[in-house]
């Protein structure tokens, strides 16, 4: 700010305009007497000729007051403020906006003996108010919580509102009200924010800023330090015109000891009646080693399990390991595959938590705790292509694919023929295997190409019924096969001579468990037939080979392919027993198929974690649900959505997003989807999980970073000294002043014109 600051500033040069406007009546006024000689002026001529110099003394005293009486209009107007250094000899009158930025971050939630930080925060908050209301001022107050501000919408807690008498008990309710949030803090996009609102500000009356914050070095240290850094950014603000002065507020505590869960992850499928491993991620971010940490792991209300970590040093992670089976009700009689699938998610909350008892030092409880959304299938639907059935068992295609499907397993196995393959719906299916399969047509290729790009497995698996011919113009020229069929099938089709399975040194994810098991049986196998393949480098260069041949050529096996989002795998022998014992080989071949297809599906339970303070975005299914769509938070609080519209035509699958924003407490969120053929809703879970790094208390030290690490115009004050803290830089509005001067000059003039006009 200059000396002179004014609110509306065009309004003095309008003052200074109109000073014109007294000169030019005077000037409009000399001209309306006409001169007339005749024999009498003399007499008065020479009268008037000792009052001239007195008249003309008169008249420009009057015309300065009214020049004068015009610019104090214009100042007036204009509300003209001035440093508080000069008008501090007539006027003890000085206005602030008292703008505050809050850390509502879950840190604010540690605990010092019986009371959250937050609280402190908001007793230095009421503080400041208490003293603006007893001084008289009508000063104002904006209060910015870190959780709105970097939320995208910008908003204010208390938007610029008077500290007057009649509003005092509302504003000291509302700062009541402030709650410390599951977020994070981003105090690079809050300060930005902050100073972006201060500069954009057209007003010019005194800020003070305030930042009100527990201090971490998280918070405010960089790597790298930036313009941008938060430390920057309140220098600048504390140098800026547009603040009077800046105030950093500690309400911080020593206390740093703390324990987070990180993480609670599926390192499974998760499948109903399978064994499912879960990782629980516990992380001791204080200073001190923590000893029986105890975990607690729970599945919706059901009895929690419990492990222990014996010691957990200081910024040390460890994994507690946890093994559940997610039950499904008994399958009903005669069910088929389609009524199986149509029941096949089911949503499971999950929760994982520190046991806090004991000696266990953690002080803060909103971060010992875990969520996980599981979305558990009653099986993977697997599709079998049989391209030879055939009722003996070691002559069909299928017959030890389909042996997969036992209880355990996790598998939904339904078997059709190479017709039935141009018909079927492949949406519904996980894992699609092709054995003995050698064509299809160019729609059923492209859909099935598709389906893949969009995440699915397929698996290949070529018999004798194969023509090299017919295979390579479908499956290779269409990219689904990484290879091409060579000539006609290799080795000793009277099983006189074999060779065996080399495993390449990068073992396969679906040959882990079987290597792990004993590293020597798959190699010891015996294979009698094979395809030979052909494989262009530009293909190779985007292929895993899991398994070769022993043979000379050292012929390829199995290979993986990825394509889009799904993958293909391919082996030189069929899924029968006429080229190989390896399907009739139980130990081995269940292990690896069973591990092939949790290899191709991934994690079946698709990303479920949301983060806080994001979007939650679903879409649905239109064609089979309403638009409206029901979400219900942790406290199971509703809130309703209807899904975006679109470009729709009728008896197609119509997908549209539905939306919900402010995200923003930590636990399971359940999406309730009305099924139009159904009274009863469809829950879809997802999890919300606090940022492990909010958990890391360690104060940020002034001695290593330097005392002038905010610059030194900025007030580093705690909340107890802050009530001893005055203001003594900023502009005070002087417009009562002038108001009194201007009636003043007004006041005067009129008497000394009716004076002045008296005398004469």
């Amino acid at each position: 700010m200059g000396i002179f600051s004014f609110l509306n500033p065009f309004m003095p040069w309008l003052g200074v305009a109109a000073i014109a406007s007294p000169v030019i009546i005077h000037l409009l006024n000399k001209r309306r007497y006409k001169i007339i000689n005749w024999a009498a002026m003399d007499f008065l001529f020479e009268a008037d000729k000792k009052n001239r110099r007195r008249v003309k003394l008169e008249n420009f005293i009057l015309l300065m007051l009214r020049c004068l009486a015009m610019l104090l209009i214009g100042l007036f107007l204009s509300r003209l403020f001035l440093p508080t250094s000069l008008t501090k000899a007539f006027s003890n009158t000085q206005k602030f906006e008292h703008i505050i930025l809050l850390d509502d971050s879950m840190s604010q939630r540690v605990r010092v003996g019986n009371e959250e930080l937050i609280n402190k925060s908001k007793a230095a908050l009421k503080q400041l108010v208490d003293q603006a209301a007893t001084n008289n001022r009508d000063d104002w107050i904006t209060v910015m919580l870190t959780s709105q501000i970097q939320g995208g919408d910008n908003k204010r807690y208390i938007d610029n509102e008077p500290i007057v008498e009649e509003k005092l008990s509302s504003l000291l309710k509302r700062i009541d009200n402030i709650e410390a949030t599951d977020s994070s803090a981003n105090y690079d996009a809050a300060l930005t924010e902050l100073e972006t609102t201060l500069r954009s500000s057209n007003e010019n009356v005194n800020r003070v800023v305030y930042l009100i914050t527990d201090m971490r070095e998280r918070d405010w240290v960089r790597e790298q330090q930036s313009e941008n850094s938060p430390s920057e950014i309140v220098k600048r603000l504390s140098d800026s015109e547009d603040v009077a002065s800046t105030f950093v507020v500690d309400v911080g505590s020593e206390v740093e000891e703390n324990i987070t869960i990180t993480g609670v992850k599926a390192a499974d499928q998760l499948v109903a009646d399978t064994v499912v491993r879960f990782d629980v991620s516990v992380l001791n971010q204080g200073r001190k080693l923590a000893n029986n940490v105890g975990v607690r792991f729970q599945v919706n209300d059901e009895p929690s399990r419990f492990e222990e970590i014996p010691t957990l040093k200081p910024g040390v992670e460890e994994t507690v390991t946890f093994y559940y089976s997610f039950n499904y009700p008994v399958d009903e009689a005669g069910e088929d595959l389609e009524e199986k699938i149509a029941r096949n998610l089911k949503n499971f909350s999950v929760r994982a938590e520190i046991v806090r008892e004991g000696k266990i030092v953690d002080s803060l409880a909103e971060d010992s705790s875990g969520y996980f959304a599981a979305r558990v299938m009653s099986g993977i639907p697997v599709l079998l292509v049989d391209g030879a059935p055939s009722q003996d068992p070691f002559k069909s295609e299928t017959h030890f694919l389909r042996s997969l499907e036992v209880h355990g397993a996790g598998l939904l196995v339904d078997t059709i023929t190479i017709s039935e393959l141009e018909t079927v719906s492949l949406s519904k299916y996980k894992v699609i295997f092709l054995c003995n399969v050698d064509q299809a047509t160019k729609e059923r290729l492209q859909s099935l190409k598709d389906w893949v790009t969009n995440g699915g497995g397929l698996v290949i698996m070529p018999g004798d019924q194969i023509r090299a011919t017919d295979y390579n113009d479908s499956f290779y020229k269409s990219g689904l096969s990484p290879f091409k069929l060579v000539g006609s099938p290799r080795g000793d089709e009277t099983r006189q001579k074999w060779v065996h399975f080399a495993v390449e040194q990068q073992v396969h994810p679906a040959l882990v468990e079987i290597r792990n098991a004993d590293d020597t049986i798959l190699e010891a196998i015996e294979i009698f037939s094979w395809w030979g393949t052909e494989m262009p480098p530009d293909r190779a260069k985007n292929v895993d080979v899991a398994m070769r041949l022993t043979d000379a050529d050292n012929s390829l096996a199995m290979v993986d392919q990825p394509m889009g989002k799904g993958r293909v795998v391919a082996f030189t022998i069929p899924a029968d027993v006429d080229w190989s014992w390896f399907p009739a080989d139980a130990t081995t071949y269940t292990v690896v198929m069973l591990e092939l297809v949790k290899h191709l599906v991934g994690n079946v339970s698709g990303n479920s974690d949301i983060e806080i303070g994001g979007k939650l975005t679903h879409l649905v299914d239109l064609s089979n649900y309403e638009r409206t769509v029901t979400l219900l938070d942790p406290n199971n609080e509703k809130r309703e959505a209807v899904t975006k519209t679109g470009d729709e035509k009728e008896d197609v699958k119509i997908m549209r997003p539905v939306e919900f924003d402010d995200i923003s407490q930590r636990g399971i969120y359940k999406l309730m989807l009305q099924r139009k053929d159904s009274k009863d809703p469809q829950a879809i879970y997802f999890a919300t999980n606090v940022d492990p790094t909010e958990g890391n208390l360690k104060r940020l030290d002034l001695n290593k970073v330097g005392q002038n690490y905010f610059g030194e115009k900025t007030r580093l004050v705690t909340n107890e000294e802050l009530a001893a803290q005055s203001v003594s830089s900023g502009n005070s509005e002087i417009w009562y002043f002038i108001l009194i001067a201007l009636a003043a000059i007004l006041g005067l003039e009129q008497f000394l014109g009716w004076w002045f006009g008296r005398r004469r």
